[in-house]
């Protein structure tokens, strides 16, 4: 566990409250790739949830922030974590991001979404603004039961580029290449409803490579 540092974050939602992070991608991705998977951790007593983590002393691990955090955010100084709390935040990783259901295939029945707002959905692309004169296609991985009261979505980039440097973190999915370690919490606001990319959803098989894949990610259990 790292201690984090914000002031590198670009435009996108970060855990500004958070004052470390637990770092959950797989070493062989961190030793390779300029972002971390992270799970932050802020201070304070957990809430009652499947997705919050106690940590020591230092607060609760919050999964549902679960996203890719840039290697110059994070700290150098290091907790080093008992692996019983670091498998259940990891745990909470899985289960937050829905990974074994869409693994499976097994698709959840849709929820009813509110017409104030346009909300996406799990299997959506959507072009998202992220600031900063930057805008990207992106897969939303988070669970409609999740997207349709969160002000955010838990998402992942869909490139057209084929690197050969990521090959083993990429599938073929959504119309181009989804890279399974850039995980992304995309304000609701910020995707594009009206102008959608085609494809505008994924398949249920690609979802399932691409769940799959981001478990590898994460570190091993």
């Amino acid at each position: 566990m790292h201690a984090l540092d914000l002031r590198d974050a670009r435009g996108r939602v970060v855990a500004t409250l958070a004052t470390h992070v637990v770092v959950i991608s797989d070493d062989a991705w961190n030793a390779r790739m300029a972002t971390v998977v992270g799970v932050p951790v802020y201070p304070g007593e957990a809430a009652v949830s499947v997705f919050h983590t106690p940590v020591a002393e230092l607060g609760y691990a919050d999964a549902s922030r679960t996203q890719s955090f840039a290697v110059s955010a994070i700290g150098t100084g290091v907790c080093e974590l008992h692996r019983d709390v670091r498998d259940a935040v990891v745990r909470s990783a899985v289960a937050y991001l829905d990974l074994d259901e869409l693994a499976h295939s097994r698709l959840r029945r849709p929820v009813a979404m509110s017409r104030d707002m346009p909300r996406a959905r799990q299997r959506d692309i959507h072009w998202a603004d992220l600031g900063l004169d930057e805008r990207k296609r992106v897969l939303v991985l988070s669970p409609d039961e999740r997207n349709a009261r969160a002000p955010y979505v838990t998402a992942l980039y869909v490139t057209s580029r084929d690197k050969r440097s990521r090959r083993a973190w990429q599938v073929p999915a959504a119309g181009g290449w989804v890279v399974t370690g850039d995980i992304l919490l995309c304000a609701q606001p910020a995707l594009e409803h009206r102008r959608r990319p085609a494809p505008r959803r994924a398949t249920a098989s690609e979802m399932a490579e691409v769940a799959t894949g981001v478990r590898a990610v994460l570190t091993a259990m």
